[in-house]
């Protein structure tokens, strides 16, 4: 009774949030307390603060609570930046990070996530999800236009916008040196994300070490030219920074390796495989390449980080049709009109779950790297290559993720 009474209380804050109770706040807010079996008594004797009885409870309680809230600021057909706003400051007090929580915030604004509150108030006979349960059954028509309505996305338009901070643009630059002197000078890019809140950057191995995968670099390799380990330099960008200038890259870059701002800390072990790969200018080229498999990750660290992604758990289940969306670059530098990175989100759904994450989400070329997303902003694999000619992607799964920072002690 004490967590139920808590959570209404901050339903009630939410609904004054704006300046005032609405008639239909009101109405829901009356909804919640028969559904709690809550009385005039129990409201005279509530404590004025609230949150430490709900960190106590379970997250079902704790996540319910925000759904529960979202619902009462949408009573009105309308979330304001007050409430909103309101709502980030509560879960962010219970423990709720502020991706998790616009996603919950959401589904407290739609039914189409009700069979998982019917399960959670299974789970919750007297908690916060059977609130939560009645607030959707209240006003399902008003949250259903607000939310994901027919040929929706909603919830992923708001997982892939609360992502996009954590998000990078990545260039590397390298020379190759010839036996006879001669040097050439190459570059690349893709995406990277943080993760956690200690400067962890997740990406490809690809991006920051293409000359392990690229034929033409791989064939001069064999030839006997060699890279110069003192010309690799990464630079890493916010979305929405300038990258570049007219023609030529911005080295105004808000993480560099130069400046000892960004540093490749680990990389998962090579895998080498004898293959046959496309040359720039044509033809094929047969030699020593990195396998294109889930080896493909690298862990770069950068300085005065913004909070990262959080990460699924490594066994988490995935299952044919579940909606994803993949963030990132796509085409680089190819796409980055008005000299400024600008990400571009693409939603699908899962397709087929084996070593890797086959989606159908778009994955070009500048997306490697990118996180894979699912309805609750978690990382549940990284993008990395497309499936051939095919307009499927392949994602590595997030469990080599948690491998490779285990490996390098961030976990």
């Amino acid at each position: 009774m004490k967590v139920a009474l808590a959570a209404y209380k901050l339903m009630e804050e939410v609904a004054a949030a704006h300046g005032g109770v609405g008639a239909e706040e009101a109405a829901l807010l009356a909804a919640y307390r028969r559904a709690m079996g809550l009385n005039a008594a129990d409201l005279a004797g509530a404590q004025a603060s609230h949150e430490p009885l709900l960190v106590e409870g379970d997250e079902g309680e704790r996540e319910a609570t925000i759904v529960a809230m979202a619902g009462v600021a949408h009573a009105d057909g309308r979330l304001s930046v007050r409430e909103r706003d309101h709502i980030l400051e509560v879960a962010q007090r219970l423990g709720i990070g502020r991706v998790r929580a616009a996603n919950l915030m959401n589904r407290g604004a739609g039914h189409v996530h009700l069979r998982r509150l019917q399960a959670a108030l299974s789970r919750h006979r007297r908690g916060l999800a059977a609130t939560a349960l009645v607030a959707l059954g209240a006003s399902a028509l008003v949250w259903w236009r607000l939310a994901d309505g027919p040929g929706g996305g909603g919830l992923l338009q708001d997982v892939a916008a609360a992502s996009d901070p954590a998000l990078v643009f990545l260039h590397v630059s390298y020379d190759l040196a010839a036996p006879d002197g001669r040097r050439a000078s190459y570059g690349g890019e893709g995406t990277g994300f943080f993760v956690g809140e200690g400067g962890d950057l997740v990406t490809c191995k690809h991006v920051v070490q293409p000359w392990k995968f690229l034929a033409d670099r791989v064939q001069l390799l064999e030839q006997g030219w060699l890279l110069d380990p003192a010309s690799v330099r990464l630079c890493a960008w916010h979305p929405g920074a300038r990258v570049l200038d007219g023609r030529n890259l911005d080295r105004g870059a808000a993480w560099d390796s130069a400046a000892g701002t960004l540093q490749l800390v680990a990389i998962a072990p090579d895998h080498w495989v004898r293959a046959s790969r496309p040359l720039t200018g044509g033809g094929h080229h047969r030699g020593r390449y990195h396998a294109l498999d889930d080896a493909d990750l690298a862990l770069l660290r950068a300085l005065d980080a913004p909070r990262g992604l959080t990460l699924a758990p490594a066994d988490v289940a995935l299952r044919p049709l579940d909606p994803v969306v993949v963030l990132g670059f796509p085409k680089g530098l190819a796409l980055l009109e008005g000299e400024l990175a600008v990400s571009a989100p693409s939603r699908g759904d899962v397709r087929k779950v084996e070593d890797s994450i086959t989606v159908s989400a778009d994955v070009f070329p500048g997306n490697s790297g990118g996180p894979l997303l699912d309805e609750r902003g978690r990382v549940i694999g990284v993008a990395a290559r497309r499936a051939g000619d095919e307009s499927l992607g392949l994602c590595i799964r997030v469990g080599f993720v948690h491998a490779l920072l285990e490996g390098a002690g961030r976990q």
